[in-house]
This record gives C-alpha cells, sequence and structure tokens, in this order.
C-alpha cells in the first residue's frame, strides 16, 4: 500500500524588494516623526517600521500602507534616544532589508 505523496513547499530565500530610502527622523510635540521615499515597485503592499532604545532589541511598531511616506511615533517615551528603520513589504508578505537606521531623542 503507498502512503499519500508528500507535498513541500520551500520559501523563497531573501526578496528582490529595494529598502526604502532617504528616511529623516525627528522630535515633534506630538512625538518623533519619521519620513522616507517611497519605494516605487508596484508589488510593494506596505512598510514595516522598527525601533529600539539602546540596549533594547529591535521590535515592530507599525505597519503601514504602501501610499505612506512618513508616520509619527506617539509612543516614544521622552528622554529618550531610538533608532528606527523601516523594510517595505511585498503582497505575499515578503520584507526587503532594512533601511539605514537612524535616531531622533524625544525630549
Amino acid at each position: 500500500m503507498r502512503s499519500a505523496p508528500l507535498r513541500v513547499q520551500i520559501p523563497e530565500l531573501g526578496s528582490s524588494l529595494p529598502a526604502p530610502s532617504g528616511v529623516r527622523a525627528g522630535a515633534t510635540t506630538k512625538g518623533i516623526q519619521l519620513s522616507w521615499s517611497r519605494v516605487l515597485d508596484e508589488s510593494v503592499v506596505g512598510y514595516r517600521i522598527y525601533r529600539h532604545a539602546a540596549g533594547e532589541k529591535a521590535e515592530l511598531v507599525a505597519e503601514l500602507k504602501s501610499d505612506s511616506g512618513s508616520w509619527i511615533d506617539t509612543q516614544a517615551n521622552r528622554g529618550t534616544t531610538y533608532v528606527y528603520s523601516i523594510t517595505a513589504v511585498d503582497g505575499k508578505g515578503s520584507e526587503s532589508s532594512s533601511s539605514e537606521p537612524v535616531s531622533a531623542y524625544r525630549r
């Protein structure tokens, strides 16, 4: 008696999406504002923003739609410097490499 065929799905390695560029961060009265140049690739459906403070592991803090080019981190604690990086995301959920990190201090 034969067993049922085995199906194996091999995930794609990496993504060919370019990372967002021109990332800037600065403190505002509402929090830390990030802005970036949107990735001009039809497969991009959104962006993921990662944040960490000194000695902490980076964590996902926002997921935005592809028409976004800025975001304000209203949850940033006062008196803390944060480092941010952004990835582009395609319809399959694959992420680009991270943008160049930027930092900002919230007073």
